[in-house]
């Protein structure tokens, strides 16, 4: 997943995903909702941790930077809250999950791909959702 990543880098996806995220993000709740969710549901496709390595370069480019810095930090903290959550959306979003499934099939616990997702999808959502939003209150008050 780490080559992923860094031949995403070399092909100059990082400035292409700055340059997104920069137009998604016109304002710090806009900032901190959009990106946590886009990475919650990036981390399903790349792995939790190559995903916070390839968000976290397009986050620091210089074309993302020239958003207000409350978007900036917004954004940040938000990716920690998507790569942490959106972690448990799917089996495969972290090592954790595939790590889960390994154990259960030891313990003779078959549980599928949709079954964990059916479970685990309306808790990651509320969890997304009010970490998102208390990030954007603590982010009202200490500006």
């Amino acid at each position: 997943m780490f080559i992923i990543v860094e031949s995403l880098s070399e092909q100059g996806w990082t400035p292409r995903l700055a340059w997104l995220l920069k137009h998604m993000c016109p304002s710090t709740a806009a900032a901190v909702f959009i990106v946590g969710a886009v990475t919650s549901l990036a981390c399903n496709v790349l792995n939790n941790l190559p995903m916070a390595i390839l968000f976290s370069r397009a986050l620091q480019h210089p074309i993302f930077a020239q958003v207000d810095d409350g978007s900036r930090r917004g954004a940040m903290f938000a990716l920690i809250i998507g790569s942490n959550v959106g972690a448990n959306f799917t089996l495969v979003g972290s090592l954790a999950g595939l790590m889960f499934q390994g154990i259960a099939s030891q313990k003779k616990r078959e549980i599928g791909y949709f079954t964990f997702m059916r479970w685990c999808a309306p808790v990651m959502v509320v969890q997304l959702a009010v970490s998102c939003a208390i990030l954007v209150a603590e982010l009202a008050v200490v500006k």
